[in-house]
């Protein structure tokens, strides 16, 4: 059971502002035995867990010792750094503890654990969804192209500006 704990002055919010919390972090642990928890406290006593926006991996499974038995968590391996974002409005006023947890069971400790980087809140006006952002690029050595050539698109730099995309999807009415 590793904790680590940061204070988020935000005494100076006082009006109706949406507060998100973005979160940029690395995870790869034991699925589902291991896992990686973020709760927020106003008073560094009463812990709430924080649900982010892009929904947890999963479920702990207690079955080899970890204490968070049932609770959703970050779980196995994210494949890179990504970003996950909180909903934090409920703190506007006053000063937020959040605590970053990692528990994991007492069987294989082979994997690498939980990194955290780089951690802010932003103040986005009311708490909304915002859409993501398609970055399309084609090839730049051919501009025309002729019927039955296949175009390769790119979206790679496409973006989300609340976390991260999960998929890409290209849909053409071209027969």
């Amino acid at each position: 059971d590793w904790n680590l704990t940061l204070r988020i002055d935000l005494t100076s919010v006082t009006d109706d502002t949406g507060l998100l919390m973005t979160v940029h972090m690395w995870y790869d642990t034991e699925e589902p035995y291991d896992g990686c928890v973020v709760y927020a406290s106003g008073n560094n006593a009463s812990w709430h867990q924080l649900t982010p926006r892009e929904g947890y991996d999963g479920t702990i499974d207690g079955s080899y010792g970890n204490p968070l038995d049932g609770v959703e968590a970050f779980l196995g391996d994210c494949g890179g750094w990504v970003s996950r974002s909180f909903d934090v409005s409920a703190y506007r006023g006053g000063m937020i503890y959040v605590l970053f947890r990692f528990v994991s069971d007492t069987s294989v400790n082979s994997y690498y654990g939980w990194y955290i980087d780089d951690v802010y809140v932003n103040a986005t006006g009311a708490v909304e969804n915002l859409p993501p952002v398609a970055v399309i690029s084609a090839p730049d050595n051919a501009s025309e192209y002729n019927t039955g050539d296949s175009i390769y698109f790119d979206g790679t730099e496409s973006y989300d500006p609340d976390g991260t995309i999960v998929s890409y999807e290209w849909v053409s009415d071209i027969d």
